[in-house]
């Protein structure tokens, strides 16, 4: 309390001075985009904010949000007559970012994860502050089960073996926040398939698609991996946007393509990998 406050309150000074906290509510948004306006239910106030540098608050109650920040902040009015009530608010968009993880149950940390063709599994999203909602992004041949706008969706693989990637955003009502994407290698059938590394997605500056010279051996009952020495076949990529034009195209060089994706605008993109008669298909994220 502020030596101000304590001359108003305590004007003899006499080192008693006591603060009733249960003087009622205040009245004022629960999430903060930019700006919200708080009143109590009294008059004559001081107002204070629990991160000066993230809400400031003025005399009237007017807050607002300062350097782009996210997270939680907790708005105090302290009433001359000698009580303070308090408001816990979220400011900003949804925390998540890179290090927020999804996976499926039981197998959060891995990522690629392989898992069966045509099968139902849950999947999570690790707990992200302010988040009211979530977008799952799926794969072509994904469903949902159940729990579409929620943090525990249940959804159905994809018949086609192949490689894929799962995305997932946060809302609130001030935006949108991704979180870290999740490879998915359905695997089920026979044959064999030579492995291509997409990193990183989501991508920000650069996008490498690489051949690992790794052999996938596939068996209805058995499914191992073994690091072999291989001929590696040439492989071309393009990268497409939403309405399927040609953002970016490359031939492979020891096995490898980079693309720049420094100047392509946030948002989901389709990547087509294709090798002899080979065609791989994922999407790719970029965030920064």
């Amino acid at each position: 309390v502020s030596t101000q406050l304590k001359d108003w309150l305590d004007p003899l000074h006499t080192g008693t001075l006591s603060i009733n906290t249960n003087c009622g509510g205040i009245s004022g948004p629960d999430i903060i985009c930019t700006t919200g306006t708080f009143t109590p239910n009294y008059t004559g106030v001081i107002w204070s904010s629990s991160n000066t540098s993230g809400l400031s608050i003025d005399s009237n109650g007017q807050a607002t949000r300062l350097n782009n920040f996210n997270g939680n902040v907790t708005v105090t009015a302290t009433v001359l007559e000698g009580c303070v009530a308090s408001k816990l608010v979220y400011v900003g968009l949804p925390s998540a970012d890179i290090n927020t993880l999804i996976f499926s149950s039981g197998q959060r940390g891995i990522n690629p994860v392989t898992l069966s063709p045509s099968s139902v599994y849950q999947f999570s999203c690790d707990f992200v502050a302010g988040a009211t909602s979530f977008t799952w992004v799926l794969p072509f041949g994904f469903s949902f089960v159940g729990g579409r706008f929620t943090s525990i969706p249940g959804i159905r693989t994809s018949a086609t073996d192949g490689t894929y990637a799962l995305y997932c955003s946060a809302n609130n009502l001030c935006g949108i926040s991704y979180t870290h994407s999740l490879g998915i290698n359905i695997s089920g059938g026979g044959g064999q398939q030579q492995k291509i590394s997409v990193y990183p997605n989501p991508a920000s500056s650069s996008l490498t698609i690489e051949s690992t010279g790794t052999i996938i051996a596939i068996s209805d009952t058995n499914l191992s991996e073994t690091s072999k020495s291989s001929t590696v076949e040439d492989f071309s990529a393009k990268l497409l946007n939403q309405f399927n034009l040609e953002l970016i195209t490359g031939e492979s060089h020891n096995c490898k393509i980079v693309f720049d994706v420094s100047n392509i605008q946030n948002g989901l993109y389709y990547l087509h990998v294709r090798r002899g008669e080979e065609l791989i298909k994922q999407q790719i994220l970029i965030n920064r």
